[in-house]
């Protein structure tokens, strides 16, 4: 009995599914590691990153604009 659930626990995982759902998995951990720690790291907000570069050029404003950002560029 004991194997049987040893042969199939190493069907499980020798399997390509498996694996490719654990890559999957890992690499969604990953990014939302790194997501989390860039934005503890930043020491302003998105949108003041967003605001500065609507207002570092002309271009850009009527770029921000037609986005429908209107705030206070």
């Amino acid at each position: 009995m004991k194997s049987k659930i040893l042969n199939y626990l190493k069907v499980i995982v020798c399997h390509p599914a498996t694996h490719y759902n654990l890559i999957t998995i890992g690499i969604l951990i990953t990014i939302g590691a790194l997501h989390n720690h860039a934005h503890y790291e930043m020491t302003k907000d998105a949108d003041s990153y967003v605001r500065q570069w609507c207002r570092s050029s002309a271009e850009n404003k009527k770029i921000c604009i037609s986005y429908g950002g209107n705030m206070d560029y």
